[in-house]
């Protein structure tokens, strides 16, 4: 058997450990001198613990009451004035991304104007496939030439 490590002699002095390897660990340390004086340190550390542990008093350990911290706002509550200018710039920025992102309701441009689309179902609707699956007839009339036949 190699040499014991300090986890595993800690295991034997507590007696955690099974009758099969206790006899192997006892068998190991009268043939073995360090690990002999490995468990000799480790029963020392061992008691001189369980020593100190056991002159602690428990009642002369203080506890304290718990007081919870209490939050520090960054807006005090009498600042209206200060809460109503972010309100009202947050309100322009909403506005001003909602200009720039969300195409113009503005008449369709002139080169927009010179056709119609008109699509229809080619055969019936089948509501089993979705709508990009359909069969579509697509009319594009060019309307400049229909308002010089008119």
């Amino acid at each position: 058997m190699k040499c014991i490590d300090k986890s595993l002699l800690q295991k034997y002095l507590d007696g955690e450990t099974s009758k099969p390897l206790t006899g192997l660990i006892e068998e190991h340390l009268a043939q073995c001198p360090d690990c002999a004086k490995k468990l000799e340190e480790q029963q020392q550390f061992t008691h001189w613990m369980k020593n100190s542990l056991a002159s602690i008093e428990t009642e002369s350990i203080e506890i304290p009451d718990f007081i919870p911290v209490k939050k520090k706002y960054k807006y005090k509550n009498n600042n209206k004035i200060t809460l109503f200018i972010y309100a009202v710039s947050l309100v322009a920025a909403c506005c001003l991304i909602a200009w720039l992102f969300i195409p113009s309701l503005n008449k369709p441009s002139q080169s927009d104007q010179n056709f119609i689309i008109i699509y229809s179902l080619d055969g019936e609707f089948d509501a089993n496939r979705p709508l990009s699956q359909q069969d579509y007839i697509f009319q594009v009339i060019d309307q400049t030439n229909v308002d010089k036949h008119i």
